[in-house]
């Protein structure tokens, strides 16, 4: 029975072990829990449908990946307000099954970047502010839409710039405020919504490209209200735009309206500022259209307003505030005008508006504010003209506002005070009409004397009468009634024409070729006859002065690279004298009279077809179709795997295009003439360069077919023709006759002057056992000088010359020939060589160069330097040369004897940066022009500069190329010797100072052989610099040269010529105190010069000062402009003034009334100058505004604006010029047109808070030739009236002298061309508008490119990115181009209003404009600047990427170059007995003479070669010069030496390696002595003669050390037992000699004590120390002497042969106990250099090669233990140690290594069978040699750890009690070794401080309470604040992500590192352990049980 219950007990507990077996994370409904997250946990709950939400999160989880699933259940949906406010949330990723997100889940959560949708499968619902607040969330997209949207879904997603719910087929609304303030460019409403509510993208400042669905109906109140979107197209679906929905949308200007016959109203555009007329009138013409809106264009700036037919109703406000309506038109057909619908649009004052008799209602206030003030009392106000006779005014209302009492009833009042009504009498009944009766309660009513209405009955009509007049043959009348032209009929010259009696009438009779005569007749109450109107000579007008150039649709928007020749008839006329150009004008001299012109235009530079044309003055136009030329585009296939030459010819033999391009390439020439062209293509192998005549490759043995392609191909004009070439694989089989190694052709220099002598160097190598003849080709025009062999110089004997080639015939196995040779024919030049062996000739190389007349090269094409530039020109030796900057004559010199001169300039004090500069030289008539860049950088280059290294560690002379002091001049020459073993690795070093890190810092290297070698450069290390001044950054880069075996590079490898370009990411232009006081100066310059301007221009006008005498003179004569109110005609005072003062009056008046006109056109004003009412509204109209700021600095800057703060003010301005691209509209499609330019502007405001607002409006049309005769006019109109004023003084009157001002001061608009810094502006639009094609051309060009590689990924976006900056220059140039447009148009506006304005208004503004303009033209510069260097780079970055091999061209494009020579003979180095030995110090003066006697012997000038004589040499013992043909001999000299010299030499041949022996006349002398127990050391002053007998005491013998060539300076005394350690000894010496024979005084050495010997030094390397450049190194030395103990106190010196390279802190350091010393290197360059460690006052040394390399070279060397003793990184490389058998070695390296060792002694460095792999702990049993080391792919093996172990196990450990210690513990040590009792140290702390928010702490002082090891603390910066800061702008481009960079794999929440997230860890915790509990419990009992039941069973 036990039994049972024991088994019914089992099966229990066996059904509980089961259940806790169960997953433990079974949920239910209701249950929560949570999962692993980055940061935290995430937690949930189940829902009632069994789906799971996310609920929330902890507070530091930064992201979360939402699983699919959970426990099986399906994740949908994001609980509300799960994540709001949460402060840490960075990045979410949504599960695929996501419904639904509620309300407020991720509202305010301020970090959230990223919200990930990909993954979702189903549309998703938002719920109200789901996202509101997620200020740095930059996108979202939803694969499969959105089911629903409520209200503030995304509002303040401040940085949210793109949103994608295209996918979209539910949703139906897009709620309100939904994406308010977001910051996306673009949306797409999907076509599934119908309506979008209120607000819902209000405030979104970026949204520029809005796309409406088709289902969208309704829009709801400001749903797009300050969006900045150019065009609009609403969708034909639309019925319905909501109040203000598209308020101060201030850029809209093209609307595509709907078609639907439901839109019956138009509304919601209030604001829209920028919208034009033309969109209007479409709208209001719609079909369906009926009414307009209440508010619908509130404050647009329509001018001229027709009201259609079909409207019925104008909404109240519907077109208030339209301040430019100066005329508005209403058709029949309306019928309800409501309150306020015109209300101040001023611009309607002095206007008549007609309501037509369909108008019944006319609200109150409609046309309230429609006046304009006259002066202080009188207005003027609008004339309202009634047709409804029958109208009736509205009753009163509440709503209503101006009102009027009739009969004792209150009607509402739709007048404006000061109106005019016109309108009927009497009613249709016969009453009076309410209009009537209205006007007669208020006429009565008054303002300052003046009625407030004035009525005028339509029913009276006057009387008529009739004007006639005869006119000359041909004339023409104009004749003008009450303002109204009326037609007139001539008949036999005579007109008659009837007029309203009381009318003004008017009439202006013209003939062509005379002034205008004008007449006028005040008020007409009699017949007027004018008589017989006859024309004079003296009113013939000024013959026409200018002629237009039209171009037809060619690019030309200059006249520059244009050759023009202007005649009139068959005279020529000449430019400056004859005639002015200003594009696109021929502006003629008044001295010119013919009236027939031909222009003859020749184009070839600027790559079009010329022509000629002809034109008279009277059509004044050059009509001129010229035709771009054509071009080949060639596209190469080749099997070689290389390059391929393309050279294409022209017609002549000129070679007129190369490229050097990849297999298969792609080359596109420039603009060719038409006609016929030869393309050569062959493979571009070591052999050859591009040759520059097309016969060259045949004479060098090539056959075409086979080695190379040539083909023809026309070219024609306006064509490209597109061109296959398949080149050959070379076949002239080199290897079998040549070495190639050996054989090239190398020229000194690319460029060299026509007349002048250089050097080509021509090496060849037969293959072995080949020998042959050589054949140069000379270019044709050559003249050959000398021939030499680098020994002998050849005779004619010794070669052969056949025309332009030069045949040697005997020659030798190989070699080098120099031939020295003069050109005269200026243009590319080749040379090239072939050799033959028996009947086969093959190519030995071939070069190219240029030969011009004069070369301009500036040492720095772009330099922050505003003084102490450097230019160097080249022409023929001992020329005349002037330098000129920007036309200025800036420098003159003359060549020196190598045919250059080197010039210092200056730029300007008021340079800007980012400015372009012209340096121009001239010589002999011939000219060269180079540009330059004025930049203020953020980092400056300091120096710069190159090193040749090689193992042995001396540097040969490593030379400034650069160095930012003022008068450096760089060096023409370097030193350089040949042959020279390890001579190919060289090191470009370069410092910059400034506040920002130069980035992609790169230097080329050009080398003799014409390759281009680019040498990236790293940042070794970066120093702060005292007061704030920025950093010192110090930069490298590595270079290794070609070479043999040895290191032996071959000549034309040596470098010739540097460029270093570098990229300034920080602001290039500083906006600071400097800026400011120049930008200042500059404002007041010009406002000075516009003063004197008015001066001048009035001083032709003297009459006016007599004109003043009789007249009433008018204060400020600008105030009757405006209104032409100087049209005195209609005055009472011209009414009496006598006919002839009345005649001169009124031409004078139309004088003026025609230069208003010239002048309105001239400068794009949308109406005439009268038609404004202030200079305010004419600058608005031309973009610029002035106002007075009230924003705050800080302000400012929270609007992006640059500020500087000085003295208590401030100045700002911000620049927000853009290009819009053209975009295409429906409409505009329709008549093929689009829309673009430049729009934006920019805004500043001046100390004193005077701000100026300049708006672009792309007006284009600036003339700025306003040369017509209407000014002549005016000139005469103004004297005449003079002249009658003067001769009736009693007709003075302020009338007349408002005339006589105005027509003064608009006769100043005559002088606008001849204004200085009106013609530059012009002049400057030109210079940009012509920059802008060319760049347009680039862009286009690029496109082209990106086409054709389309198919190579990396090359297309390396074109892309260059096209796309491109873009960016073309960009700003449009707009500095407008910027300068709007400068001659506000100099020339200004330059008038300066006169005519005495306000002082207009000059104030003026100044103020100047330096608005002025600043930002400066900062546009540095940008254009800054984006050409950019374009550079990236254009390197293609040429890279797309295979193209022309570096050389990038060359000249950077920041920096130099020019460098080798300097080869004679030269040589100086010794002292042993050549080892060279002497530094010695003069070395190269003299030369006539003959090998010396005959007239002299110095040589070697400043006119720009080199140095004399020379002073250096450690290496160098000499060195580049000297022409002559004899030479070169005299040394040195204090304590005897002087000696070289033999007359001849040059040619080069006399190089000389080897100088100097003798000193010192005697030797003992330097230093010491005894050892083995021997006593003798160290020498000098080289002492080994083979001189000696004498030492009895017993002692003598041995010379380290004997060279006989001679030696150490010598150790012997004795037969030795020396006996600690005993005293002594010598004498006698009989030596030194090298020159001189004895040594007799030497007694006195009492010596014997000491130990150093004997051995051990370091912790092997050969060769490897350093990161920019890093410390510890090196440890150990010192042993003989008898194998280590020394302590020995001093041990160290010395680096190059401290260029690296430098030591200490040069001697003294052993410590151990015998180890640490020395401390400090890398400083990459590099070779030797290091020699040697022990004080002995001979005994040891010497290691340094490597510094810019990257790691090995891995670090292995460390070691053996039970407690370690063998770490400071060990020695040798270590011994005595064990008991059974230890073990233990190896530790750093990761990604293998550790090799070996126990035979030999190097784990070796793949043998003997190296083994180390894996685990190695016993050690036997006395074993350990040699380890580590190994690291693409790295070398590390040094070596060498370990001796012997075994011993009799061996006792004595461990003392004296701690050793180091950084890591301490430990008792065994002096076999071992260590014992090894511990981290035990710290005491003190001095500790904590750091606060404001002050620094420290970490404290630590000292071992065990062995006393000491650490000193460090300090700790302040913290900061706490507070969070302003987030970064998500939108720029170097934002970081701050967190996990795998941003497309983040963390499991399992923890497991892989993607799979359907099955997470999840469930309660706490649950979880219960299970556990659970489990364990049953399993024990269960398991107990069982036990219990067996011991039982058995017991039985």
């Amino acid at each position: 029975m036990k039994i049972k219950k024991q088994r019914v007990m089992a099966v229990f507990l066996a059904i509980c072990l089961l259940i806790g077996i169960l997953p433990s994370n079974a949920l239910a409904y209701g249950e929560t829990g949570t999962f692993d997250a980055t940061g935290g946990t995430v937690t949930y709950k189940v829902l009632e449908d069994e789906t799971v939400a996310i609920t929330g999160c902890e507070d530091t989880v930064t992201e979360i990946v939402i699983p699919d699933e959970i426990d099986g259940k399906t994740v949908t949906t994001i609980a509300g307000e799960a994540f709001r406010y949460n402060e840490t949330l960075v990045y979410v990723k949504f599960p695929a099954h996501l419904t639904t997100i509620e309300l407020y889940a991720f509202s305010g959560c301020i970090a959230l970047e990223t919200a990930d949708f990909s993954a979702c499968t189903e549309a998703v619902s938002l719920g109200d502010s789901a996202f509101s607040g997620a200020i740095l969330l930059k996108e979202v997209a939803f694969p499969a839409g959105v089911s629903d949207m409520q209200e503030l879904a995304f509002a303040s997603c401040h940085s949210l710039s793109e949103v994608d719910i295209s996918k979209s087929t539910a949703l139906t609304v897009i709620p309100a405020y939904a994406f308010e303030n977001a910051a996306f460019t673009e949306f797409t409403v999907p076509d599934c919504v119908t309506r979008i509510d209120n607000c819902a993208f209000r405030w979104c400042e970026k949204l520029t490209n809005l796309s409406l669905g088709h289902g969208v109906q309704s829009i709801g109140e400001e749903a797009f209200a300050y969006c900045p979107m150019s065009s609009l197209v609403l969708p034909d679906s639309v019925t319905d735009i909501g109040f203000k929905a598209f308020d101060s949308c201030a850029s809209l200007t093209d609307i595509t309206w709907p078609s639907n016959k439901n839109f019956t109203t138009v509304a919601g555009f209030t604001n829209c500022t920028a919208l034009p007329v033309s969109e209007l009138n479409e709208a209001l013409t719609l079909p369906s259209v009926s009414a307009i809106g209440d508010y619908a264009f509130t404050n647009c700036n329509f001018d001229q307003v027709t009201i259609p037919a079909n409207i019925r109703s104008i909404g109240e406000a519907a077109f208030s505030g339209n301040l430019n309506m100066t005329s508005l038109t209403i058709f029949p057909g309306v019928e309800q005008i409501r309150r306020g619908a015109f209300e101040n649009c001023t611009g309607l004052a002095r206007r008549t508006v007609v309501i037509p008799e369909t108008v019944t209602e006319l609200r109150s206030g409609a046309f309230a504010g429609c006046k304009k003030q006259n002066d202080d009392t009188t207005f003027t106000g609008i004339t309202v003209e009634v047709r409804n006779r029958d109208f009736g005014l509205t009753p009163w209302s509440e709503e209503s506002r101006e009102t009027v009492d009739i009969d004792g009833q209150t009607y509402e009042n739709p007048f404006p005070d000061f109106t005019n009504i016109r309108t009927y009498e009497t009613d249709s009944a016969g009453n009076l009409t309410m209009l009537k009766q209205f006007y007669d309660t208020q006429k009565d009513a008054q303002y300052n004397a003046q009625n407030l209405y004035i009525f005028e009955p339509l029913e009276s009509r006057a009387s008529s009468y009739t004007v006639s007049g005869t006119v000359p043959a041909g004339g023409k009348v104009e004749l003008y009634v009450n303002e109204k032209e009326t037609p007139v009929t001539l008949t036999d010259n005579h007109f008659e024409v009837k007029a309203d009696a009381g009318a003004k009438v008017t009439a202006e009779i013209l003939l062509d070729g005379y002034y205008s005569k004008h007449f006028i007749k005040t008020e007409l109450n009699t017949d007027w006859d004018l008589g017989e109107i006859a024309f004079t000579e003296g009113d013939r007008l000024p013959v026409n002065q200018v002629l237009r150039v039209d171009f037809g649709e060619a690019k030309i928007s200059s006249f520059r690279n244009l050759e023009l020749t202007l005649k009139a008839g068959e005279r020529i006329l000449t430019e400056g004298t004859d005639y002015t150009l200003q594009y696109p004008n021929i502006v003629l001299a008044d001295t010119v009279t013919q009236d027939s012109f031909t222009l003859t235009v020749s184009a070839d530079q600027a790559g079009y077809t010329g022509g000629s044309a002809a034109a008279s003055r009277e059509d004044g136009i050059f009509s001129l179709l010229m035709t771009q030329w054509g071009s080949l585009e060639i596209t190469t296939e080749s099997e070689f795997a290389g390059d391929n030459h393309i050279l294409v010819f022209d017609a002549s033999g000129s070679l007129v295009g190369k490229s050097r391009m990849p297999k298969n390439g792609f080359y596109r020439t420039g603009s060719l003439k038409a006609g016929t062209y030869t393309i050569l293509a062959y493979n571009a192998n070591e052999s050859f360069a591009e040759v520059a005549s097309m016969d060259v490759l045949a004479k060098m043995g090539l056959n075409e077919g086979r080695d190379y392609v040539k083909i023809t191909a026309e070219v024609a004009d306006g064509s490209e023709n597109e061109i296959k070439v398949t080149i050959p694989l070379l076949k002239a089989d080199v290897a079998g006759i040549l070495d190639k190694s050996q054989c090239s052709v190398v020229v000194e220099h690319d460029e060299v002057v026509a007349g002048q002598n250089h050097v080509v160097r021509v090496y060849y190598g037969f293959a072995d056992g080949e020998e042959g003849s050589l054949s140069i080709l000379l270019p044709e025009d050559s003249t050959l000088n000398y021939i030499c062999t680098s020994t002998t110089q050849l005779s004619t004997a010794d070669y052969k010359k056949n025309g332009n080639i030069v045949t040697i015939s005997s020659v030798g196995q190989k070699g080098m020939y120099y031939i020295l040779l003069s050109n005269s024919k200026e243009g590319i030049h080749d040379i090239s060589a072939a050799a033959t062996v028996g009947n086969t000739t093959a190519p030995v190389g071939s070069a190219s160069y240029t030969v011009g007349k004069l070369s301009i090269h500036p040492a720095a094409r772009i330099t922050n330097k505003r003084t102490g530039n450097s230019v160097t020109v080249k022409a023929a030796p001992e020329t005349e040369v002037s330098l000129y900057l920007e036309g200025m004559i800036a420098k003159e010199g003359k060549t020196n004897k190598l045919g250059s001169v080197t010039f210092t300039y200056e730029f300007p004090e008021s340079a800007v940066t980012g400015q372009t500069f012209k340096l121009t030289a001239k010589s002999g008539g011939v000219e060269a022009s180079a540009e330059v860049f004025y930049e203020m950088t953020a980092s400056g280059l300091e120096t710069w500069n190159f090193y040749q290294t090689n193992r042995l560690g001396k540097p040969y002379n490593g030379a400034y190329l650069y160095r930012a002091e003022n008068g450096f001049q760089p060096p023409s020459f370097y030193y350089y010797l040949f042959n020279e073993k390890a001579d190919n690795d060289w090191t470009i070093g370069a410092t910059f100072v400034g506040k920002t890190e130069p980035e992609n810092v790169v230097t080329y290297v050009k080398t003799l052989d014409g390759k281009v070698k680019l040498v990236s450069m790293t940042l070794l290390n970066k120093k702060e610099l005292p007061d704030g001044k920025g950093y010192h950054y110090t930069f490298a880069g590595e270079m290794t040269l070609p070479c043999d075996e040895d290191g032996v590079i071959s000549e034309g490898q040596i470098p010739e010529e540097f460029a270093i370009d570098w990229e300034n990411q920080g602001e290039t232009y500083t906006y600071d105190a400097e800026a400011a006081a120049r930008i200042d100066e500059k404002a007041a310059a010009n406002a000075l010069d516009r003063e004197d301007a008015v001066t001048a221009s009035m001083d032709k006008l003297h009459i006016s000062e007599e004109l003043n005498q009789w007249i009433g003179k008018a204060e400020n004569p600008s105030e009757y402009i405006f209104g032409a109110k100087y049209r005195v005609s209609g005055s009472d005072w011209f009414k009496g003034l006598p006919e002839d003062v009345q005649s001169a009056a009124y031409n004078l008046e139309k004088a003026i009334d025609d230069v208003t006109v010239a002048y309105s056109e001239a400068y794009g004003l949308e109406k005439n100058l009268t038609e404004y009412g202030s200079w305010e509204e004419v600058y608005e109209e031309l973009g610029f505004t002035f106002g007075k700021n009230t924003r705050s600095a800080e302000e400012l800057r929270a609007e992006g604006y640059t500020v500087l703060e000085q003295d208590g003010k401030f100045t700002a301005y911000k620049d927000y010029t853009e290009l819009t691209e053209a975009k295409t509209s429906r409409k505009a499609a329709a008549r093929d047109a689009t829309v673009g330019g430049v729009t934006g502007g920019f805004t500043f405001v001046d100390g004193n808070g005077n701000q100026v607002d300049f708006v672009g409006n792309a007006q284009g049309n600036t003339q700025q030739a306003i040369n017509n005769y209407n000014f002549g006019q005016l000139t005469d109109a103004y004297d005449d009236f003079a002249d009658a004023i003067i001769k009736h003084p009693d007709c003075g009157a302020l009338e007349a002298g408002v005339l006589g001002g105005v027509g003064a001061g608009m006769h100043v608009a005559g002088d606008l061309a001849t204004i200085d810094n009106i013609r530059q502006d012009a002049e400057a639009m030109v210079d940009f508008t012509e920059k802008t094609a060319e760049m347009e051309g680039y862009i286009e060009e690029l496109k082209l490119y990106e086409n054709r590689y389309a198919d190579q990924p990396l090359c297309a976006n390396s074109i892309m990115r260059e096209r796309f900056i491109a873009m960016d220059i073309r960009l700003l140039l449009d707009n500095e181009a407008f910027r300068s447009e709007a400068n001659a148009i506000a100099g020339s506006v200004l330059y008038t209003a300066g006169y005519i304005d005495k306000t002082g208004f207009s000059d104030s503004v003026g100044v103020v404009w100047d330096a608005a303009t002025s600043t930002v033209g400066e900062r546009r510069a540095a940008q254009i600047q800054k984006l050409l260097e950019d374009l550079d780079r990236q254009t390197r970055v293609r040429k890279q990427q797309c295979d193209d091999t022309d570096m050389e061209d990038l060359m000249r494009k950077t920041h920096k170059s130099s020019r460098v020579k080798p300097v080869m003979d004679p030269s040589g180095i100086v010794y002292e007995a042993v050549e080892s030995n060279t002497v530094s110090g010695v003069t070395a003066t190269v003299w030369y003479a006539e003959d090998a006697q010396g005959t007239n012997a002299q110095v040589w000038d070697a400043e006119n070669y720009e080199q140095i004589n004399p020379q002073i040499t250096d450690n290496s013992g160098m000499f060195a010069w580049d000297v022409p043909i002559g004899w030479w001999q070169v005299r040394f000299e040195k204090e304590g030496y005897e002087s000696t010299a070289t033999e007359w030499m001849q040059v040619p041949p080069p006399r190089m390696g000389l080897k100088i022996a100097m003798k000193s006349t010192e005697k030797p002398v003992v330097s230093s002595v010491g005894a050892y127990p083995d021997y006593i050391e003798v160290i020498f002053s000098q080289y002492m003669d080994t083979e001189k007998e000696i004498m030492l005491p009895a017993g002692m013998t003598g041995m010379w050390q380290s004997v060279d060539s006989g001679y030696s300076k150490v010598l150790h005394i012997t004795k037969a037992g030795g020396f006996q350690k600690g005993s005293k000894v002594s010598f004498t010496l006698d009989g030596a000699q030194n090298y020159t024979g001189k004895a040594l005084a007799f030497y007694n050495s006195g009492e010596l004590t014997v000491s130990a010997r150093p004997a051995e030094l051990i370091l912790d390397y092997e050969s060769v120390i490897f350093a990161k450049a920019g890093t410390e190194k510890e090196i440890t030395v150990r010192v042993k002497d003989s008898e194998e103990n280590y020394m302590e106190g020995v001093t041990v010196e160290a010395e680096f042969g190059n401290t260029l390279m690296a430098a030591l802190y200490s040069g001697s350091e003294v052993t410590d106990a151990e015998g180890k010393t640490v020395f401390t290197a400090n890398a400083l360059l990459p590099g070779y250099t030797d290091i020699t460690f040697r022990a004080a006052g002995t001979s005994f040394e040891k010497t290691l090669t340094f490597r510094a390399a810019l990257e790691e070279r090995r891995p670090k060397r292995p460390t070691a233990a053996i039970g407690e003793t370690q063998f770490g990184e400071n060990s020695p490389k040798e270590n011994y140690i005595t064990v008991k058998g059974g230890e073990q070695l233990v190896i530790s390296a750093e990761d990604g290594v293998t550790i090799y060792y070996t126990t035979d002694d030999t190097c784990p460095c070796q793949n043998s069978s003997s190296r083994k792999i180390y894996t685990n702990p190695i016993p050690i049993t036997e006395n074993t040699k350990f040699r380890i080391a580590a190994y690291k792919d693409g790295m070398d093996y590390s040094e070596r750890l060498n370990i001796t172990v012997t075994v011993d196990d009799t061996h006792q450990h004595s461990y003392g009690s004296e701690w050793k210690s180091d950084e890591n513990g301490h430990w008792h040590e065994c002096n076999c070794g071992a260590v014992s009792d090894r511990a981290e140290h035990d710290w005491k702390v003190e001095n500790a401080k904590d750091a606060t928010a404001t002050e620094s702490g420290y970490t404290g002082d630590k000292t071992c309470k065990v062995c006393g090891y000491e650490v000193k603390g460090e300090k700790i910066p302040a913290t900061g604040t706490t507070k969070p800061t302003e987030p970064t702008n998500p939108g720029d481009d170097n934002t970081t992500n701050p967190v996990n960079p795998d941003r497309d794999k983040p963390t499991n929440p399992n923890g497991d590192g892989n993607e799979n997230t359907n099955s997470p860890q999840t469930g309660d915790n706490n649950n979880l352990w219960l299970w556990f509990a659970v489990l364990f419990i049953s399993g024990g009992i269960l398991i107990g049980t069982s036990a219990y039941s067996k011991k039982k069973k058995y017991s039985k």
